[in-house]
C-alpha cells in the first residue's frame, strides 16, 4: 500500500508478481490472510471516527485541522475545478495530471475508525505516505440516520460510478493510462462519481478494507468507460455532508522509533 501509485507505469516488481508462476506462488499465503482476517476489515463504517491532522516539520508539510460545515460549497469547488480540467486539457496529454477518485482538495473531511489496540486506522493506512513524526487526531461522530455508501467490493465501486458518472477522461486519463500498462488505454474514456451528485443521496462513502484490496488500482468497467478507484485508503470514509461534530478531545501522537507504529504524546489542547 505504501508503494501505491496510479500516475506511474507498474513497477518491476509488479510485473512479475503478474505472471503466472509467482502469483500462483503467493495464492496460498493469500487464502491464509483472507481467513485470518480481523472481522474490522469487513466492517460498515462506524459512526464515531477519527481525522488525522499530520503536523508539519521542517522536511514535510502538515495539513489542516477538520473542516466539520461547508461541505457543499467545497463539492460546488471540487465540480467546478474538473469541468475546467475537462475544458482545458488536450485529449491527448503528454504529461500525468490528477489521479485520484476521491474529492481531494474539496475541504470534504475523511475519516478512518480506531483500528483495536493501535489507534485510527488513518495513522498507520497511507497510500505512498510522506514522512511525517507528528499528528494529531480528532474523533468525530456522525450524526444519526446518516446515510452511507458502503463499497464492499469491485461491483459496489462500478454501481456507485454508475448511478453518477463523471467524465474525467481529459483530466485523469493520461495517468491511469499510463499506470494500468495497457498499450491501448489511451484510447478508453474514464469517468469517476460525481461526488456532488452523490452528496444528494449519501452523506458519507465508506471504502471497506476488503473494498480497497478487492478494488484499489484496477481497471473496471462502468457508465461505458473505464473507472479506476484510486488514491483512497483503506477503511476511509469520505464525508459529503455536514453531519460530523466533535466526539471528544483530540490527541497527540509521535511516531515511534523506526516509524514503526505510533505513540501516544499527550491530551492535545482542543
Amino acid at each position: 500500500m505504501k508503494g501505491a501509485s496510479y500516475w506511474k507505469p507498474p513497477s518491476d516488481t509488479a510485473r512479475v508478481l503478474a505472471e503466472p508462476e509467482p502469483r500462483d506462488l503467493l495464492l496460498p499465503l493469500a487464502i491464509a490472510v483472507v481467513r485470518a482476517r480481523p472481522q474490522w476489515w469487513l466492517a460498515p463504517g462506524a459512526m464515531t471516527q477519527h481525522y488525522v491532522q499530520w503536523i508539519a516539520s521542517t522536511t514535510v508539510p502538515g495539513t489542516d485541522p477538520p473542516s466539520l460545515t461547508g461541505s457543499a460549497a467545497g463539492l460546488r469547488r471540487w465540480r467546478e475545478s474538473i469541468a475546467a480540467e475537462e475544458g482545458n486539457t488536450p485529449l491527448v496529454a503528454n504529461w500525468t495530471g490528477r489521479w485520484w477518485s476521491i474529492p481531494a482538495l474539496s475541504d470534504v473531511p475523511a475519516t478512518t475508525p480506531a483500528i483495536p489496540g493501535n489507534g485510527p486506522a488513518g495513522l498507520r493506512m497511507v497510500e505512498d505516505p510522506l514522512p511525517w513524526t507528528m499528528a494529531r487526531t480528532y474523533p468525530l461522530k456522525a450524526m444519526e440516520g446518516s446515510r452511507i455508501y458502503e463499497i464492499r467490493d469491485a461491483r459496489s465501486w462500478q454501481d456507485l460510478v454508475s448511478t453518477y458518472p463523471l467524465d474525467v477522461t481529459r483530466s485523469r486519463g493520461r495517468s491511469w493510462a499510463v499506470s494500468s500498462g495497457n498499450a491501448e488505454a489511451n484510447t478508453w474514456h474514464w469517468a469517476i462519481p460525481d461526488w456532488q451528485a452523490v452528496a444528494r443521496d449519501y452523506d458519507g462513502v465508506h471504502l471497506s478494507v476488503a473494498g480497497y484490496l478487492r478494488t484499489a488500482g484496477s481497471v473496471l468497467d462502468a457508465a461505458g468507460a473505464k473507472t479506476m478507484l484510486a488514491g483512497w485508503a483503506p477503511a476511509e470514509t469520505w464525508w459529503l455532508n455536514d453531519v460530523l461534530a466533535p466526539a471528544g478531545d483530540p490527541v497527540d501522537w509521535t511516531a515511534a522509533p523506526g516509524r514503526h507504529g505510533w505513540q501516544v504524546q499527550a491530551a492535545a489542547a482542543s
